[in-house]
């Protein structure tokens, strides 16, 4: 219920860093909560791309006047591509409580050779979900000062298990103080 990763889940659910270190750790928290989670699922189609798509969309799900929460295309935002993957920036607005965005294929695998899509929590402290061309939906997020990957909707194919599995312990030591 608290959305970590519980002991009994499969790494099809959710992987999260094993090697941390309380005394370097923040305890920060960059986590999706249900309210975006439910969110993110239903409203993935405004950056869901479709096959044969080259560039990754990118949004942000704001908090409405009325309370309720709305994903939304992030005006302004940048497309491209590294040696190693495909990118996406952008500036969200100030309600946004998290970050959506839709890769160009069928995985919610992302970049082994950098940051990948938890840069986006690192860097603006919020929660970032990757909807694949498939549907599937995963969340990379913060909590209790221990990095994970949690999926929304669907489950992990097992090379996205060993993508996570290879990366998740690296990327933990950008979540220290």
């Amino acid at each position: 219920p608290d959305r970590r990763c519980p002991a009994q889940t499969g790494t099809r659910i959710c992987i999260h860093a094993d090697k941390v270190d309380s005394s370097r750790s923040s305890g920060r928290n960059a986590q999706g909560t249900g309210e975006l989670d439910q969110a993110a699922n239903s409203q993935r189609g405004v950056v869901q791309t479709q096959s044969g798509a080259t560039k990754e969309r990118l949004g942000s799900i704001n908090r409405q006047s009325d309370g309720t929460l709305k994903a939304e295309r992030i005006v302004g935002a940048s497309t491209g591509q590294t040696k190693t993957a495909d990118t996406a920036s952008g500036s969200p607005p100030g309600n946004a409580e998290a970050i959506i965005h839709g890769h160009v294929t069928r995985s919610v695998a992302d970049d082994r050779a950098s940051l990948g899509d938890a840069d986006a929590v690192s860097v603006l402290g919020r929660p970032n979900y990757a909807v694949a061309q498939d549907g599937r939906v995963i969340v990379h997020e913060v909590v209790d000062g221990r990095y994970q990957v949690r999926m929304v909707e669907g489950r992990m194919t097992n090379d996205e298990v060993k993508h996570f599995k290879a990366v998740v312990n690296s990327r933990q030591e950008d979540f220290y103080d």
